[in-house]
């Protein structure tokens, strides 16, 4: 049971880390080539398309790591504080759900809000590019913040 939990955690999290980074470093700079009311309306529809098979992604990775910890070594709460693996499950608990919770309710939000801006694509569009280049930059700010998370429960996993 332990080793298909581990295979669907891995998938998982593949696909959530994964995705959102090949959103970014892939899908991103490609669609710069379209014109501007094109890139807008194409990112707006992946991005809602996308986000909530993403959640699905970090849900199911949250959810598996927790079945293995409660079902492997971590066998009562002192243990969780006490033994050098308890801290480990802990943390990358913590960090993991920290993660989710800041892509879903606060990068998503934000970037819809940036891509949901008419004014921005239009001002774009006229040769005005300034604004709309701040707001993806600030999005961009924002959205590390969950890839600092990703890196974090990756070197928790591999390194540790």
């Amino acid at each position: 049971m332990n080793s298909l939990l581990l295979w669907i955690h891995m998938v998982a999290g593949i696909l959530w880390i994964g995705g959102l980074f090949f959103l970014v470093w892939g899908v991103y700079p490609a669609i710069r080539i379209l014109p501007i009311f094109q890139q807008q309306q194409f990112f707006l529809q992946i991005m809602k398309w996308s986000h909530k098979g993403f959640a699905l992604a970090g849900i199911t990775v949250l959810l598996t790591g927790f079945l293995m910890g409660i079902n492997g070594p971590v066998n009562g709460l002192t243990m969780l504080f006490t033994t050098y693996y308890g801290k480990w499950w802990i943390t990358s608990l913590f960090i993991g759900l920290c993660t989710l919770i800041w892509g879903n309710f606060i990068g998503y939000r934000a970037f819809i809000k940036v891509l949901s801006r008419d004014i921005i694509w239009k001002m774009a569009d006229k040769g005005y590019p300034r604004l709309l280049y701040f707001s993806l930059l600030q999005v961009a700010f924002i959205s590390s913040i969950e890839g600092l998370g990703f890196l974090m429960l990756i070197w928790l996993m591999v390194i540790i």
